[in-house]
């Protein structure tokens, strides 16, 4: 008798994997993404300027053949037609594309629809993500339209395909930026009247990005010739290029995270980490990167950047609360050594001030410190960038205390930057206005002493090194003085932040 074979199980169809494949992508793809897609492919708007787009780029090659007497004796022609459908297609898509992604958030964020933020699942950092990766692929869209007539550039000569790249490659980068910025504009929660005037100062600089990009690749075009891609000469300022705009983009989204959350959540908590992250990597690469090239500039430059932003920063984070919900409480840590650490991360405007002064002066200590041999040149730069903090520093916690113990009946807390921001002006226009009054002839003249509360009085470098150690003393003073009565206000917060059982 011969032995049956055992029978063997049945091998899944190709179907079946590909089915399953396409079903673990959909269940995973951002709602939001596929929402935003959906109704842009049923818009008669997207389609809209699709199609003139098509039909305008099509006119503009005809025209240039039409308007050359000898094509084939012409070498300038590709070039004089990339520029001119790169100018229309990056104007295109910062017209379009940021105000497309904006106004849809912006509506969303709305007095009639802002409870739909807050009664969703889906959280802030995907909302933020999805609006952005559906504007992408909306851009993508434009550029395919695009491509076709870019790559006949080519073929009529005066331009080659790197060249061609890398600039769509710098209108992206753009272009990501502008709609970054559209949609942090969006998510912000303003009066009518605010909402408007913000509106108009991000289309200037959407104009000003656009003048700024269509000059800067011309002017590469005509005088600056083909890039050398086999030369680190060109990628290393070109990476340092890419990776400051995205780190720039990465704020934005972090920053419209915070400000469509529910004010009760942890809003801070993103941003502090990624400032603190990002300035520990940079400064490090920069270290490096100064350190084999025997070159000062690198550290320069970072600790530049770093004490500009986190300057900045502390007129951001003096809004913030003074005390927490109980949302919040929740997740305090219960150990005792990680809340001093927790304290500068959490939403909360004291561990905000104590966070930012800290990398402050950080940064100011890794440049008066690189390479143990501190330069005149150095140091002045020191001094004139601690003067600059300081002065932030003082004008900020000078706010606070108006804020917190004298307008407290009649300014919120959200505006303490106003006072600080009022304050900072008074100081700038004033002195300069009495001065010009007492002495019309002679008030210029001199040692400049109207100067002496400005912030930006330090960049002027009146006299040197003498008038940094002026101002380092006004500074200084006056910088102990606002802090010693902050302290009450920093002690109490402090104290208050523990887990919620723990609160008597």
């Amino acid at each position: 008798m011969t032995q049956l074979a055992a029978p063997t199980a049945p091998r899944p169809s190709r179907g079946r994997f590909i089915q399953a494949a396409v079903q673990f992508v959909d269940d995973r793809m951002n709602p939001i993404v596929v929402k935003e897609l959906r109704q842009a492919v049923q818009s008669r708007f997207v389609t809209i300027v699709l199609v003139l787009f098509l039909a305008v780029e099509l006119f503009t090659i005809a025209a240039f053949m039409l308007a050359s007497d000898n094509i084939g004796a012409d070498f300038q022609m590709g070039r004089n037609v990339f520029i001119t459908l790169e100018a229309m297609l990056l104007g295109t898509c910062l017209l379009f594309v940021p105000l497309y992604a904006g106004i849809r958030l912006a509506a969303e964020r709305s007095a009639t629809n802002v409870d739909l933020l807050f009664i969703t699942t889906i959280r802030p950092a995907s909302i933020i993500w999805g609006k952005f990766l559906a504007g992408l692929i909306v851009t993508v869209l434009i550029y395919s339209v695009c491509a076709p007539f870019m790559v006949l550039t080519y073929l009529l000569r005066g331009i080659d395909i790197p060249t061609i790249l890398l600039v769509l490659g710098i209108d992206l980068l753009v272009i990501i930026a502008a709609m970054q910025l559209a949609l942090l504009v969006a998510s912000m929660r303003l009066t009518l009247v605010l909402k408007i005037l913000l509106a108009i100062l991000a289309f200037n600089a959407v104009i000003g990005l656009f003048s700024m990009t269509v000059s800067i690749t011309a002017e590469m075009l005509y005088f600056g010739g083909s890039p050398d891609f086999g030369s680190w000469d060109f990628w290393g300022p070109a990476l340092a290029i890419v990776t400051l705009c995205l780190t720039g983009i990465g704020l934005m989204f972090f920053f419209s995270v915070a400000l469509i959350s529910p004010p009760s959540s942890n809003r801070a908590l993103g941003v502090r980490l990624y400032l603190t992250l990002v300035w520990i990597v940079s400064g490090a690469v920069c270290y490096l990167v100064a350190t084999m090239t025997g070159e000062q500039e690198y550290i320069l430059a970072w600790s530049t950047i770093s004490v500009i932003l986190f300057s900045l920063m502390l007129f951001i984070v003096i809004n913030e609360r003074d005390a927490w919900t109980s949302r919040l409480l929740r997740t305090v840590p219960k150990r005792v050594w990680l809340r001093p650490l927790a304290f500068l991360f959490f939403s909360g405007s004291a561990g905000g001030v104590i966070l930012f002064t800290l990398l402050i002066a950080a940064s100011l200590l890794a440049l008066a410190n690189y390479r143990h041999v501190l330069s005149s040149y150095r140091l002045a730069f020191v001094l004139m960038w601690l003067n600059f903090s300081l002065y932030c520093l003082c004008y900020a916690l000078s706010g606070v205390l108006l804020v917190r113990y004298v307008l407290k009946k009649y300014v919120a807390i959200t505006a303490t930057f106003v006072i600080s921001l009022f304050l900072m002006t008074l100081a700038v226009i004033v002195p300069p206005l009495v001065t010009f009054f007492i002495d019309p002839s002679g008030w210029d003249r001199g040692t400049p002493g109207w100067l002496i509360a400005n912030p930006l009085g330090v960049f002027y470098n009146i006299e040197g090194l003498n008038y940094q150690y002026r101002c380092l003393w006004l500074t200084s003073f006056w910088a102990a003085g606002v802090v010693v009565m902050s302290l009450p206000w920093v002690f109490r917060q402090m104290r208050n932040f523990k887990p919620l059982g723990s609160l008597s």
